[in-house]
């Protein structure tokens, strides 16, 4: 049996205690391997397998999907706007999408640090700026008449 030495800074003391495996290497390797399988389907089929593998070793949900992390595998779950019911947005993303509509050149890192909903507005209004596609076309075909 493994022992850690445990300090307890208010007895002043170390105190030798059992250290407890709460997964062997068998168990690590059996749960990776079986998730791994189901890794590319989607995220029900994933959540599914955490469930079972959870009731197979008598472990939580959380315990199996923190001991798949810890192992580089477990993918997250997507997230989704309450809202919208979409994807959010990050803040660079939006940043970089405001220096694109708006033609300027802006330093993203500082755009990033404004408020997330401010930066959309300002898209949103550059983007209400930019001219349809079908008016710059009859526009040139106009000139090109004209002239």
């Amino acid at each position: 049996m493994d022992w850690e030495i445990i300090s307890n800074p208010k007895l002043k003391e170390e105190i030798p205690m059992a250290k407890t495996v709460n997964y062997t290497p068998e168990m690590t390797a059996a749960i990776v391997a079986r998730y791994t399988a189901v890794k590319t389907e989607p995220e029900a089929v994933r959540d599914a397998m955490v469930l079972e593998l959870a009731t197979e070793f008598k472990k939580s949900e959380r315990s199996v999907r923190a001991k798949l992390s810890r192992e580089q595998v477990y993918v997250a779950k997507t997230v989704v706007s309450k809202v919208t019911g979409e994807t959010p947005a990050k803040k660079v993303e939006l940043a970089a999408r405001l220096a694109e509509v708006s033609g300027a050149n802006i330093n993203v890192d500082n755009v990033a640090k404004m408020n997330k909903v401010d930066i959309q507005r300002l898209v949103e209004a550059f983007e209400a700026l930019q001219p349809e596609p079908s008016e710059e076309i009859v526009a040139d075909e106009m000139a090109d008449t004209v002239s």
